[in-house]
């Protein structure tokens, strides 16, 4: 799988990277169709944020290829956002809105593989993944346009 890889400011590859798999029950894996590029990536890249060699984005539009037995709210073919970071979902400060605060939260690109990728792993798929109401086929590059940026915060529940 080909991905964005952040090698130092002013660098960012095409590297190929194995395959994302379930490694975890609460797992998804999707493949990526749309990724944006945050402001967040181009402090990165210009080094005004320090940032370790690796995957880099956060925002994506992606179809389920496969979930992990503890997902029951998702199913391979299902096409949905992420937020900008992923949560499991249970905590109080999930319960309350403030996914952010999560102890097991992680930002894409950041703390997990980047979603400037072909695909990737999603851990608390359930908690993080929302279902859009379109298949794939539906989605024009107009839609996905407008998808993209729902990605960041508005996705946050």
């Amino acid at each position: 799988m080909r991905a964005a890889w952040f090698t130092e400011p002013g660098r960012i590859e095409v590297r190929d990277l194995p395959e994302p798999r379930v490694t975890d029950p609460g797992d998804a894996v999707v493949d990526i169709l749309y990724a944006g590029i945050c402001g967040s990536d181009l402090w990165t890249f210009r080094g005004l944020v320090p940032h370790a060699e690796g995957g880099i984005g956060h925002e994506f539009v992606g179809r389920v290829r496969q979930v992990g037995d503890d997902v029951h709210g998702l199913c391979p073919g299902d096409v949905v956002i992420a937020p900008f970071l992923f949560s499991e979902g249970g905590c109080e400060e999930c319960r309350r809105g403030l996914q952010p605060l999560c102890e097991r939260a992680g930002i894409w690109g950041k703390d997990w593989a980047g979603a400037q990728a072909e695909a990737i792993r999603v851990p608390y798929a359930e908690a993080t993944l929302v279902r859009l109401p379109w298949r794939e086929e539906e989605i024009d590059a107009d839609l996905a346009r407008a998808l993209v940026p729902l990605c960041d915060v508005f996705a946050t529940r």
